[in-house]
């Protein structure tokens, strides 16, 4: 069973999905929760007005035929064959971290966050102005260095689409 077809399943990461980035994270990626919706795009606060996907709480959210798809879909990729998509998942994965490490801070930050985003760029959600987000696209970074040296690990992901 492919990547996502386990997601739209199981409403969790994949336990390859799991053993792969399980290294990096400081919670059990077993506490992700996921949705694959219906959408070729979601609805967002971002520039352009939609997101491939979006977390909430403990949830991710996916647009349908994302998750370990080949391409890019709105500027993202989630191909998992990749750096850059497994980074892009990792990415989403430390969101729902974020929430974990502390609820009530996590939520005071994101109204914080649209708050800021509405007034300095006049969006609701401006990754660039977003604590929570520039923690997460650090993190991203140290995935994607990680996995540009060690791609063939990502191979397994190939026969999983």
């Amino acid at each position: 069973m492919g990547i996502e077809e386990y997601a739209r399943r199981q409403k969790r990461l994949h336990p390859q999905v799991i053993t792969i980035l399980e290294p990096f994270f400081d919670f059990p990626l077993e506490k992700v929760k996921v949705h694959i919706l219906r959408w070729n795009a979601i609805p967002s606060g971002r520039r352009g007005g939609r997101t491939p996907a979006f977390v909430l709480g403990p949830f991710i959210f996916f647009a349908k035929s994302v998750l370990n798809d080949p391409g890019y879909r709105l500027g993202n990729t989630f191909d998992l064959t990749t750096p850059e998509g497994i980074s892009t998942l990792a990415h989403e994965v430390y969101h729902v971290g974020q929430w974990y490490r502390g609820r009530i801070r996590h939520l005071f930050r994101c109204i914080i966050g649209v708050f800021r985003s509405l007034l300095e760029d006049g969006i609701l959600w401006s990754h660039s102005l977003i604590p929570l987000e520039l923690e997460a696209m650090k993190f991203a970074d140290g995935v994607l260095a990680y996995f540009s040296e060690h791609e063939e690990s990502l191979r397994i992901f190939e026969s999983l689409r």
